[in-house]
């Protein structure tokens, strides 16, 4: 899809202070990785235990912020190791091209995030 930006004048701006601010209203560890798919750079939340937890995947819903999403599956993070990415082109760090909603792309891009080492 189209290259550019998905935001409006401070609109990126306003959204990333809400996204690193509502991380630290965490009380638990977030890291925070890029991965490249063929659809662009990813930005991924990374929570739980590394070894032990079993992985599991969360997708943000809606437009709204990713660490929004994180905090509604909080009783997961002790025993999973979550793995909630930027979905991209919606509001984020991921990149702000649009993937297409009229084929498999979306499937496509998340079957490469979940066969990532």
């Amino acid at each position: 899809m189209g290259q550019g930006t998905i935001y409006k004048s401070e609109g990126k701006r306003l959204i990333t202070q809400h996204y690193d601010n509502y991380l630290k209203s965490f009380d638990f560890d977030v890291e925070q990785i890029y991965v490249g798919t063929s659809y662009g750079k990813t930005h991924i939340l990374v929570a739980g235990p590394p070894e032990e937890g079993k992985p599991i995947f969360i997708f943000q819903g809606g437009n709204c912020i990713n660490p929004m999403t994180l905090s509604w599956f909080l009783p997961l993070v002790d025993k999973y190791r979550v793995y909630a990415p930027d979905t991209i082109g919606h509001p984020g760090y991921s990149s702000e091209s649009r993937i297409s909603a009229k084929d498999n792309s979306f499937a496509q891009w998340i079957k490469e995030l979940m066969d990532l080492p």
